[in-house]
């Protein structure tokens, strides 16, 4: 499915993500890679030349800066030429490449990870997005900013998607926490967690998107539910989606590996369709008309400089646009592999259960009955599961048994958000009936367990049957439920939050039976308390008190009462989401974390002061060294070597005072970074403090509230959600 069709080398390394394809001049595509010392070159094969030397094609930028993300896009809808856009750890540099002029340069404090062109909905203009520091910001040609929100960490992948089908794109963010939301101007429609960083996100038709990880794990989301997911030893580096269009509409997707691999997989299913792999680490994919013959070419770019094009059609001629008649062969070609899919399935399935009969056959014809039947697992053997805290060992048990003497060998239980390598086994030597597997994740994440244990029926047993059991794990299953707190020696929560919500109290006992780990004898107990209701919990893991007061009588008043934001914003996104409660305002009380951010705030005051005296004492130092240049070249024409080398040693001096200050700059650039993060990050626990328009409605306060510089502002919204 991929035809060679070019193949030619560039001469330069290439770093690893950053390559693009642009219309610099609006009409014809050229390739921007970043190389080695801060360099971007532009290579622009107008005149066909796709072989042989290139030296002459291509046109070196020299920033002198640490490149860390590379874009292009289109400001103005009336100028087709695409301006190209280089991100350093905090510099944004917008760059007319036709012109020879920069549009704009723009320091951003919160960061810059990753950029991506597009269009939010409430604003007509197109926006260059930023990714940074839990911050994700909208920037028109002029570099003013239009648009501002916060995420729970650092941004690293975005795209744009209309994900829930309604005419209108939404923003679509990966982080570092290893959340994937969606974005509907500063609201979160959609968010899930999946097991490692987001490395990549690729729009593939409205209501579909493909991801990346950073552990080799690649999938495709239809709406909010995941299609398919696979993983690899190696990570993607390159992601890129084809279409054919006709009576039938079919999409694949194009990968690329870091160990130099080249997948074409179905979008619908993950199935590998075609797979190559090249002689040097891949540095991207992309897809774009590089001949410019109006065809569509897959464009591979390894880490050496290597450029290959392939035709993804039978006839060595790109991807043609009016092409039907592929189109019907490859929907003919969907329809037979799903047949074959079904088919093999099947005989699986029958090999399975052959092999279990012959391995039950061949132990009767080896022993004597009696000792078959003391090996084989007696009938009507069941795996019974469910959770339990240990105090003791603090940390919440997975609790599997049989219901009868069988033995449990080995258990192994696969979760994508629990375990680092998203699985875990627990063998026994001395097997019994029954194994307490320990689940120490101290996040608040919920989570489905598929879990395989080898079950025989004693202790000597030679022959295994494997059972396979799923369970929802709560999402607060690390809170242990407690009668009081004096008994564990804790003290209650100086923070609290509070709300309103008007419903029954069975109810609420219906939320906390599915988001925390409770007795069903306790829950009958919460169910006849009446207009109210008081529940103490603890944290296995940090021995952190947590307590709900919920008093029906009040107007449905819920008090929760922690000390953590983070866990009140937790608590309140989950109760919210499973009583479909669409807008839900409250104020919140946590001097603690209140004085914290203010003691922040004072830090990146302070961070700013000291970046500026360092950079007047690095322009007085560099007007120095140009000055010592001069004279020393002066004096080198005059022939006086003794001032000359004089002046050489001031301007080695000079040049080491430099390197100091530029130390002491970047020391200072990492805590300013470190201290907006902190910042950015307390303001998303305090919008999750709200539910719906309420929510947005903070974020967009609390950014006119640091714009302003306005501390007692900022910290009221926060806590009141509404301004001073």
């Amino acid at each position: 499915m991929l035809n060679p069709l070019y193949n030619f080398s560039l001469n330069q390394p290439i770093t690893e993500k950053l390559v693009i394809l642009s219309k610099l001049d609006g009409q014809k595509p050229s390739l921007v890679c970043c190389t080695v010392g801060g360099k971007v070159f532009v290579h622009s094969p107008h005149e066909g030349h796709f072989e042989g030397n290139v030296g002459n094609e291509i046109k070196f930028l020299n920033l002198n800066k640490n490149i860390c993300a590379i874009t292009s896009g289109v400001f103005n809808p009336n100028d087709p030429r695409e301006i190209l856009v280089v991100a350093s750890q905090n510099t944004l540099i917008a760059y007319d490449v036709e012109k020879n002029s920069d549009l704009f340069y723009k320091e951003i404090p919160d960061g810059i990870n990753t950029l991506a062109f597009g269009h939010i909905v409430t604003i007509p203009k197109p926006l260059l997005l930023v990714g940074g520091n839990c911050s994700i910001q909208g920037f028109d040609q002029y570099a003013e900013e239009q648009y501002w929100t916060v995420t729970g960490d650092n941004v690293s992948a975005i795209c744009f998607c209309d994900i829930d089908e309604d005419g209108e794109s939404e923003l679509i963010v990966g982080s570092d926490d290893f959340a994937i939301r969606a974005f509907k101007n500063e609201d979160i429609v959609f968010e899930v967690t999946e097991s490692a960083r987001i490395s990549h996100l690729l729009t593939i038709k409205p209501g579909f998107f493909a991801f990346a990880l950073d552990n080799g794990t690649l999938g495709v989301y239809k709406q909010k539910q995941r299609l398919w997911r696979v993983k690899a030893k190696h990570h993607v580096v390159g992601l890129v989606e084809v279409r054919t269009d006709g009576e039938q509409e079919v999409h694949s997707l194009i990968i690329g590996w870091s160990n130099g691999r080249v997948e074409v997989r179905s979008e619908a299913s993950g199935e590998v369709l075609y797979k190559t792999t090249l002689d040097h680490p891949i540095a991207k994919i992309l897809k774009g008309d590089l001949r410019m013959d109006d065809t569509l070419q897959i464009i591979a770019i390894t880490v050496d400089g290597q450029v290959r094009g392939y035709s993804f059609d039978y006839n060595m001629r790109g991807i043609s646009e009016k092409s039907a008649a592929v189109v019907q062969t490859t929907a003919s070609t969907s329809n037979t592999k799903q047949l074959d899919s079904l088919y093999n399935d099947l005989v699986k399935k029958k090999n399975e259960l052959l092999m279990e009969m012959n391995l039950l056959t061949e132990n009767k014809k080896v022993k004597p009955k009696t000792s078959t039947e003391a090996s084989i697992v007696p009938a009507g053997t069941k795996l019974v599961t469910f959770f339990r805290h240990n105090a003791v060992k603090k940390y919440t048990e997975l609790v599997v048994q049989t219901n009868n003497n069988a033995i449990v060998k080995s258990v192994i239980v696969f979760a994508e958000q629990i375990f680092p390598n998203e699985s875990e086994i627990i063998s026994l030597t001395n097997p019994t009936n029954s194994i307490a597997f320990p689940l120490r994740q101290s996040k608040n994440v919920a989570a489905n367990l598929n879990i395989k244990s080898l079950v025989g029926n004693s202790g000597n047993s030679t022959q295994y049957q494997v059972f396979e059991v799923a369970k929802k794990l709560p999402k607060f299953y690390s809170y242990m439920y407690v009668t009081s707190l004096a008994q564990f020696g804790v003290q209650a929560p100086t923070s609290n939050l509070t709300f309103y919500i008007k419903e029954r109290i069975p109810r609420f006992v219906r939320w906390i039976a599915q988001s925390f780990i409770v007795d069903e004898k306790v829950l009958e107990s919460f169910e006849k308390e009446g207009s109210a209701l008081n529940v103490c919990f603890i944290n296995l893991y940090d021995g952190k008190p947590l307590m709900i007061d919920i008093n029906t009588q009040l107007e449905g008043k819920v008090v929760i009462k922690t000390d953590s934001l983070e866990v009140a914003g937790d608590i309140v996104q989950d109760l919210c989401s499973i009583m479909n409660i669409t807008d839900l305002e409250s104020s919140a009380d946590f001097p603690k974390e209140m004085e914290e951010l203010k003691a922040v705030i004072k830090k990146v005051n302070d961070f700013n002061e000291v970046r500026l005296h360092l950079a007047a004492d690095m322009a007085e130092a560099i007007r120095n060294a140009k000055v010592f240049v001069v004279k020393a070249e002066d004096a080198r024409i005059l022939g006086d070597m003794k001032i000359m080398k004089k002046m050489y040693s001031n301007l080695y001096i000079e040049n080491r005072n430099l390197v100091a200050e530029l130390m002491k700059r970047n020391t200072n650039h990492e805590g300013l970074l470190a201290a907006l993060k902190q910042i950015n990050n307390n303001i998303n626990k305090a919008s999750n403090l709200r539910f719906g328009a309420p929510k947005t409605k903070v974020v967009g306060l609390c950014r006119t509230a640091i714009k302003s510089n306005n501390i007692f502002s900022l910290i009221q919204i926060m806590q009141t959600g509404k301004e001073a």
